[in-house]
């Protein structure tokens, strides 16, 4: 316990806590409006909360949008509460009426893999929070490559598919939409569609 008050951490173990990635960093940093609050639920003596509460804390430095607070969820319960946290390990994400979770578990073993990938998956949350809704039309009905109906060619052939662009665009707080006959493609670009159009040829 006392060990836990001094700045210096000496790590043995063969795994590595993912550290803030300089993409990250410019997240955060460009951040505009309300600030994001992040609440990470930890006992008060415990070995995860000392990785997760040194990445926030680097990745908090210098910026005043991202307010970050480690917690114990039994000494907070009306914050937990409050913020939904059923059990340690979970780092809350709160901006206004938004919120999104992030699991990454109190016990070292299983938190392991979670820690590796901190960063990645602490990005993919900000942005999801940050920004707001957007929605992305993916046209159907002439053979395009998003155009997957069981045993379709685009189907049976392997790697033509816009599966990947799916998840990348789904990871930016997309809502994906199929844009066919049927929903008005012979007529105009829905008016709830993002200011661009991108074409992916067949």
């Amino acid at each position: 316990y006392a060990g836990s008050g001094v700045g210096l951490r000496v790590v043995y173990s063969y795994f590595k806590t993912s550290q803030p990635s300089e993409s990250t960093r410019k997240l955060v940093q460009n951040l505009s409006g309300d600030p994001i609050r992040v609440v990470a639920f930890f006992p008060e003596v415990n070995e995860v909360r000392t990785e997760v509460q040194t990445y926030f804390r680097d990745l908090a430095a210098g910026s005043p949008k991202l307010k970050v607070e480690v917690v114990d969820r039994l000494l907070a319960p009306k914050l937990a509460k409050d913020l939904r946290a059923n059990q340690d390990g979970l780092v809350i994400f709160k901006r206004g009426e938004v919120s999104q979770s992030l699991n990454v578990g109190a016990e070292m073993q299983q938190a392991r893999a979670k820690l590796k990938t901190l960063d990645r998956d602490v990005q993919e949350l900000l942005l999801k929070i940050a920004n707001s809704r957007r929605i992305a039309y993916m046209t159907v009905g002439h053979g395009e490559l998003n155009d997957v109906t069981p045993g379709s060619v685009i189907d049976r052939e392997s790697g033509r598919s816009t599966r990947i662009l799916r998840q990348l665009l789904t990871k930016q707080n997309f809502q994906l939409k199929d844009l066919g006959l049927g929903q008005g493609l012979a007529n105009d670009v829905p008016e709830d569609a993002e200011d661009y159009v991108h074409r992916i040829g067949r």
